[in-house]
């Protein structure tokens, strides 16, 4: 029977608005609903799920029906066996389970359903992603490939041999350095020769889905999940195929967050990778900031520290700091500590020089002005008292008149 934790995602799917009162309804009509791969992962390993995914032998017509008065039905996806059931704001995917039969070439498979749960988990990339459990009944958890042993000895591996599994999708080969670095396991042997002879159709797979699969370990909580998923990459010899332009030898350090590890990608690899790899344009901003604060204080000058702190907020600096020798990294740290001042805005503005100098409007504004930051940033003694500064100021606005 199920231990403790499965119980207990059977129990929350219970309870689910659509998922508990569907169970039933399927089961009764003798098409039982399982919740399927990556929440019972999850589940074992301890670790929250947010989705619940569930599959049932029931075709999309038959779950429609039993799913009436439940919520809004959705059979947009029902030609590839999924449909959509939303209610109080939460939508679930309930799928038939299928078979899928790629062409070469393509990762467009063609998909046809099945009664068979054995035959759908078996088309899954993983066998930690192709376990069932039931929602009604007293049938134990469904792991025809022995993924729950696999997890138990942090193993990846694949429920159809893998040179098959990477054939079907090469997408698979990305998704494994991404499992097996996310999850702490040990890539099969078998999985890795296959890796290598699959590697030439990774072409087929687009630069989104890539991304997507490397945004999971920037976005990951662990430091040390970047540097072990490029160690992966490398052992899959898709290092490449990942980071364009990337030295063979790359060795990121263990980094808190998702903007300080891509700015030390484009600062070890190249300032354009974020572009490359088809990014948000917030993400390739927020490169070339990081970028330019790091060479703007690589001296370790006061005030250029304190520049860059007035003119960039802190997720900039944040991401640029481990950019940083220790000298500059110290200087970065003492503006910052006083960041109220040095981003406080000038007590005095354009519109008093042209007051005080009688002129109109042109670039001498624009260049007393920054004379007057530099002093402001510099700590001048003029700057200690708002009324010095702005007299000091005036009187230099007075004088280019």
């Amino acid at each position: 029977m199920f231990c403790e934790p499965l119980d207990g995602l059977r129990a929350r799917c219970e309870r689910h608005p659509v998922l508990g009162p569907l169970a039933t309804r399927l089961a009764n009509q003798g098409t039982p609903l399982f919740v399927v791969g990556g929440p019972v992962r999850d589940t074992l390993l301890g670790r929250p799920t947010a989705d619940l995914d569930v599959a049932t032998a029931a075709t999309p017509e038959k779950i429609a029906d039993a799913a009436d008065g439940l919520g809004t039905v959705n059979l947009v996806g029902a030609a590839y066996g999924v449909v959509k059931i939303a209610s109080s704001g939460e939508e679930v995917d309930v799928a038939t389970f299928r078979s899928d039969r790629y062409t070469p070439g393509s990762r467009r498979p063609v998909v046809s359903t099945t009664t068979d749960i054995t035959e759908d988990l078996s088309r899954r990339d993983f066998t930690i992603n192709a376990m069932a459990v039931p929602l009604a009944g007293d049938l134990d958890l469904i792991d025809p490939f022995g993924g729950r042993a696999h997890l138990s000895h942090s193993v990846l591996t694949t429920p159809q041999t893998a040179a098959i599994s990477f054939r079907d999708d090469p997408l698979r080969i990305h998704r494994a350095w991404r499992f097996a670095a996310t999850l702490r396991l040990t890539l099969d042997d078998a999985l890795l020769a296959a890796a290598a002879k699959a590697r030439q159709a990774l072409d087929v797979v687009s630069r989104e889905r890539k991304l997507a699969e490397l945004d999971k370990v920037l976005a990951h909580p662990d430091a040390d999940v970047l540097p072990h998923a490029v160690a992966l990459m490398r052992r899959l010899h898709v290092l490449g195929d990942v980071l364009p332009g990337a030295p063979a030898a790359l060795q990121p350090p263990p980094l808190p967050d998702r903007p300080s590890r891509l700015v030390w990608l484009a600062s070890t690899i190249s300032p354009q990778l974020p572009a490359e790899l088809g990014m948000p344009v917030s993400d390739q901003k927020l490169v070339r900031q990081a970028l330019t604060v790091a060479a703007q204080v690589a001296d370790a000058d006061a005030v250029a520290a304190r520049a860059a702190v007035r003119a960039h907020p802190d997720r900039v600096l944040d991401a640029a700091a481990p950019l940083l020798a220790s000298e500059p990294a110290a200087a970065l740290q003492a503006a910052r500590a006083a960041a109220d001042r040095w981003r406080a805005p000038l007590p005095i503005d354009g519109a008093d020089l042209l007051a005080a100098a009688g002129r109109t409007a042109g670039p001498w504004v624009g260049e007393l002005l920054r004379t007057a930051e530099q002093d402001w940033l510099a700590a001048a003694p003029h700057t200690d008292v708002p009324e010095r500064f702005r007299a000091v100021v005036l009187e230099r606005a007075v004088n280019a008149a």
